[in-house]
Parts: C-alpha cells; sequence; structure tokens
C-alpha cells in the first residue's frame, strides 16, 4: 500500500467493504495544510479482518489439548 502525498488542500476518504466469512476492512485517510504552502500532513489507516471457515473442534474431544501441545516447536520437531 502507498499512501497518497501530503497536499495544501484538505481532503479525505473512507473505503468500507464487507464481505463473505465475517469479512471487514475499513481504509481511510485525511491530510491537508498545517501550515498553508510549508508543512502539509496525511493520516491514513486500514484495517483489515476476516474470520476462518474451519471450526476447531479439538476442544470438543480432548479438553486438555491446549495443555500437552503448549509450548510444541513444529520446526524443531519437524527437523529431528
Amino acid at each position: 500500500m502507498i499512501p497518497k502525498d501530503p497536499t495544501d488542500e484538505l481532503s479525505g476518504s473512507v473505503d468500507l467493504q464487507l464481505g463473505d466469512y465475517q469479512r471487514e476492512r475499513v481504509e481511510a485517510g485525511v491530510g491537508g495544510p498545517l501550515v498553508k504552502r510549508f508543512v502539509d500532513f496525511r493520516l491514513a489507516g486500514l484495517v483489515d479482518l476476516r474470520q476462518g471457515f474451519v471450526k476447531n473442534t479439538t476442544a470438543e474431544v480432548a479438553r486438555d489439548a491446549h495443555e500437552f501441545l503448549e509450548g510444541f516447536d513444529a520446526t524443531s520437531s519437524a527437523a529431528g
């Protein structure tokens, strides 16, 4: 993402997207002069949230699975 450059004109924008699997994306920006023709500013942000489509059923089968897997490092186990 490359934001717009600051300008001497006050401007702003908001983009809201909703979609499948509870997708929520909000992109917003505002900018303008702090000191006309000398100091400009631009502030922008992006939030992108989405729920997965896989349900974790481990807790239904083995309620203490989190204790067994706590501290498990897949990279060290795969190596040896």
